[in-house]
């Protein structure tokens, strides 16, 4: 009886925490106007189809976010709430991610996830990402998934939530290898642990190789950052 009643007291409270992270992003949410990079997001989205995934090539981002902001425009209008919203919708569903994530630990004492779950509900950065058109919340709600995945062994996840982060933002390569590093130290050669992040690497190899490299050699020839040169000295 006092088990159910401490599960119950948890789940209260999670919804709660939960509840106080939508008032903190959703009524303000479109209060601000796009800034710079928001406002590439819009440009983006208001393209054809097939224009936006040839734009996105140009970019440094695989094109998952601006498919979703595409779909978004066209279901509700490229507003700034409308573009906003599933950034909003990902930092709320973080909260009860972070506690389950931290519920993973085997700490003594049992206020520990909740205090979590709060912390990613109140963090500044959080709230700022949650309110943004750009990737960064949903990254975090893919990458923490996928690391409950690991932890719990619940591979299926871990696939999936690699997977989109991979095609979110390509610098989610750097989380993946650290999980691979992560689940080897744990777990050695686990069969099933290898052949998910093989099964990882597979999906993720044509963005590699058709998107990821044309990207980088991009930057390497400076991008949209031009390189800086001395003026040449005047002579007389």
């Amino acid at each position: 009886m006092r088990e159910l009643f401490n599960v119950q007291r948890s789940t209260f409270n999670v919804a709660f925490i939960t509840a106080l992270t939508a008032l903190l992003r959703l009524p303000t949410l479109g209060l601000e106007s796009f800034w710079y990079d928001e406002t590439f997001t819009a440009w983006l989205a208001g393209l054809p189809l097939p224009n936006l995934v040839a734009a996105t090539m140009g970019d440094v981002h695989p094109p998952t976010w601006y498919l979703i902001e595409w779909g978004m425009a066209h279901a509700l209008g490229a507003s700034e709430f409308s573009l906003r919203l599933v950034s909003a919708l990902a930092g709320i569903a973080l909260v009860p991610a972070v506690y389950r994530l931290a519920s993973t630990f085997n700490v003594q004492r049992s206020n520990v996830p909740l205090a979590a779950a709060l912390v990613t509900a109140l963090a500044p950065f959080a709230v700022y990402y949650s309110q943004e058109a750009r990737p960064y919340s949903l990254l975090m709600l893919v990458t923490t998934l996928a690391t409950i995945g690991l932890l719990e062994r619940r591979w299926w996840l871990l696939v999936a939530g690699s997977v989109f982060a991979l095609y979110l933002h390509n610098l989610a390569v750097l989380y993946v290898a650290a999980l691979v590093w992560l689940g080897l130290h744990r777990w050695r050669l686990e069969w099933r642990m290898l052949g998910s992040f093989g099964l990882i690497g597979m999906i993720w190899s044509p963005w590699l190789i058709f998107g990821l490299l044309h990207q980088v050699s991009d930057v390497q020839n400076g991008f949209w950052v031009r390189p800086i040169t001395l003026a040449p000295r005047p002579t007389s």
